[in-house]
Order: structure tokens, then sequence, then C-alpha cells
């Protein structure tokens, strides 16, 4: 099997689970070197948790209602710039309106998210960035904001790199108006990836033509710059 001089990194962004892998990484990554592909996975939601001290990053993760998104919510300053006006709505009509949620409680949210940016500066500090053609993001529940926090840090430095997003928050018309949204988001995966993230990496290493991309099934990419679906994903039929 020949091997691409090209390295992929996997990553799962807080508030992904401290107790348990991401199944979604452990699949993709052996799927990758079957084709001689190189890949490495990142868990870099067990420095946040240092960040934020453990209990608090359990307490939001188990406990904290998960519906008010409180976990997106930290990260949001980090995407979108300062919002005072639209996160002093979020914690009074969302956090203390909705939720009942203590003073105390939205206190412990404001010094999580006081932690963000020192975080970010530490993952791109701490990771070899330049090792990697393409980064992978999952995002399942509250991840999405983190992800994309980061991965238009990384886009910023570093042009050249291929991002990818995937997971049950990119899955179908989701992933396709996330993909219009983020334009430092190169890719999506959308759905079962263990046959089209591959397929997907192997064309990247080969130069990323639009000719070839667009007939990987579960797909989304960007041709004259708008964002296109190549449809569903091929289904795993083998789940040895």
């Amino acid at each position: 099997m020949p091997k691409y001089p090209f390295r992929v990194l996997l990553v799962s962004m807080p508030f992904g689970a401290l107790e348990r892998q991401a199944l979604g990484l452990s699949l993709l990554k052996p799927c990758l070197e079957r084709r001689g592909l190189a890949c490495d996975i990142r868990y870099l939601n067990f420095p946040f948790a240092e960040f934020t001290g453990f209990e608090d990053y359990c307490w939001l993760n188990y406990e904290a209602p998960y519906t008010a998104f409180a976990g997106d919510w930290i990260f949001t300053e980090a995407l979108y710039g300062a919002r005072p006006q639209v996160d002093a709505n979020y914690k009074q009509e969302v956090l203390r309106g909705i939720w009942r949620m203590a003073d105390h409680d939205v206190e412990r949210l404001d010094r999580m998210r006081a932690v963000v940016e020192p975080f970010l500066e530490y993952c791109l500090a701490a990771v070899n960035w330049e090792r990697y053609e393409l980064v992978g993001f999952t995002s399942t529940f509250e991840q999405n904001i983190a992800s994309l926090a980061l991965a238009r840090r990384l886009k910023q430095r570093y042009p050249k790199m291929r991002i990818v997003c995937g997971g049950a928050n990119w899955e179908g018309e989701m992933g396709l108006e996330l993909h219009r949204q983020f334009q430092f988001v190169d890719y999506v995966c959308s759905g079962e990836s263990e046959v089209s993230f591959p397929s997907l990496v192997s064309a990247v290493a080969r130069g990323g033509r639009s000719s070839e991309i667009k007939h990987i099934p579960g797909v989304v990419f960007r041709r004259n710059g708008e964002s296109v679906s190549t449809g569903t994903a091929e289904r795993v039929k083998s789940m040895d």
C-alpha cells in the first residue's frame, strides 16, 4: 500500500465526555491507516477540564440542563467576538428565566468562559499543527462552537490546512448550512463516514479536485464558492 506524504489529525473538543472514547474517531483512524494515510487523535477536552477544574467540567457535562446549550455559549465570544447584550439576554432569559439557574451557577459558567481564550492559545501551542495537512473535528451535542472557534484560528494561522467537520451536529441539512455559514470549514462528512471520510482524505491528498470529490457520497464541499452536497453517505454493512 503506497503511503502519501499526508498526515491527518482527528480532534475531540469540549464538551466531549472524559470517561470514554469518541467512537467515531477511533473507527476512522484505522480506516485511514488501511489506505496508507497517517492519522493521530487528540482529546483537547481533557486540557480544558484542567483549565476549568474537573468538578466544573463534569457539572456542566452531566448536571446542567443540556438544552440550555451553556457549553456552546461558553465559547461563543471566542467565535463571534464580544456581544455583551446578547450574553446578558441569554443569561436572563434562558439560564435564569427558563432553567431557573441559581446565581452561583451562572457565575460558575462565567468562570469557565474566562479560561476559553487561554485554553485556545494552549491548543495552538501544544500541538505541532504544521505536521498535519488536514484536521477533522467530531461534533456531537455541545462541541460545535468550541470546534469552530479552534478551526477558525487554525485556518487563519495555516491557510493551506484543510478543515473537515463531522458527527451528529453536521449531518444532513445542518451540515450543509453550517458549511455555508463558516467559510473556513473546507469539507463536511455527513452521516456514517467510515467510507466517505477515507475517500475524501485520499482525494484531498491527490489534490482535492472537485471532479473527484463530487463522486463521494456523504460529503459537502465548495464549488465556485457554493456549498454542494453529494447526497447520502454509503451505509456501513460490515460491523467487523
